[in-house]
């Protein structure tokens, strides 16, 4: 168990958490069995911060000729160049720790923690997540009300959820997938929660008719005023707690929004001025798209 206490997670008095999006390529099914090959990682809702090593084979391990022509890596180059596995995980774990918080595993499916895990405690004697996860497929059936198991494979997730950019099996592409994933679900969620203050019959994850649920950006974002962007006018919808107005900003185009500046681009594209309306009480904006009022 970890021994890590919640006075260790605080940042001027407020208890805070890092989730952390992470995707491993490995040489079978089974850690000890089979190596963990390449790790790659991204902070969710900060896109700029990420994380990839590859690792060296474990010595005499198992190699599944499937799992090697999925993942695409050379075994005698890993031989070569990739990192002691020790040294490999004793970098993810500081890096993971340098964010700041309580770094909170996420994975799509439990493959990704179970050969992580095992690396930790076999090589580290310690596993700086702690002993559990936070299991993406499992968080999207739990917030979209889905009941079966197979309604959380990717196909049948919706595709305005999902980032569109295909699954490259490169660790730090699919972690980026994930955490967009992730983003999606949790902004969809809030959507749906802020039209429910008005129509509570609107509780449809998938087909969700209010505009600002079809339309949303599809990250979570922070104001950013010191990067120029204020809040220009108000809008007339209520706000989130039902008492303000909510502030929305104006900006030239898709990669100017609040958290967006220079590195993202909207998914309505670039092309003219967008509105991003708060929609929670914590800073947070979703882009109501091109030309939006």
């Amino acid at each position: 168990m970890s021994t890590e206490t919640d006075e260790q997670n605080r940042v001027g008095g407020a208890y805070y958490e890092t989730w952390i999006s992470v995707d491993v390529e490995c040489s079978g099914q089974c850690p000890g069995d089979n190596s963990l090959l390449s790790i790659g990682a991204v902070v969710v809702g900060d896109h700029t911060k990420t994380f990839y090593i590859e690792l060296k084979p474990l010595p005499g391990a198992k190699v599944d000729a499937k799992a090697m022509e999925v993942n695409g890596l050379d075994l005698s180059q890993l031989e070569l160049s990739g990192a002691e596995p020790a040294e490999a995980m004793d970098r993810f774990g500081k890096w993971a720790k340098s964010l700041g918080g309580r770094p909170v595993f996420c994975s799509f499916g439990s493959y990704d923690w179970l050969f992580c895990a095992w690396y930790f405690h076999h090589f580290l004697g310690r596993n700086p997540f702690g002993p559990n996860s936070l299991e993406v497929k499992s968080f999207y059936l739990g917030v979209s009300g889905k009941r079966n198991w197979n309604d959380a494979i990717k196909k049948k997730i919706p595709a305005d959820l999902q980032w569109g950019r295909g699954h490259s099996h490169r660790a730090d592409d699919d972690a980026l997938e994930q955490a967009v994933l992730l983003e999606n679900v949790i902004l969809r969620r809030r959507a749906i929660s802020y039209a429910l203050r008005t129509a509570p019959s609107l509780d449809d994850f998938d087909k969700h008719p209010n505009q600002q649920a079809v339309n949303e950006c599809p990250r979570p974002m922070k104001a950013r005023n010191d990067a120029g962007i204020v809040a220009s006018n108000q809008s007339t919808a209520p706000g989130v707690n039902g008492a303000q107005p909510t502030p929305s900003v104006t900006t030239p185009d898709g990669t100017g929004g609040p958290g967006h500046e220079g590195v993202d681009i909207c998914r309505h594209g670039k092309a003219g001025p967008h509105t991003w309306t708060q929609t929670s009480d914590d800073d947070e904006y979703a882009c109501l798209g091109p030309g939006s009022k």
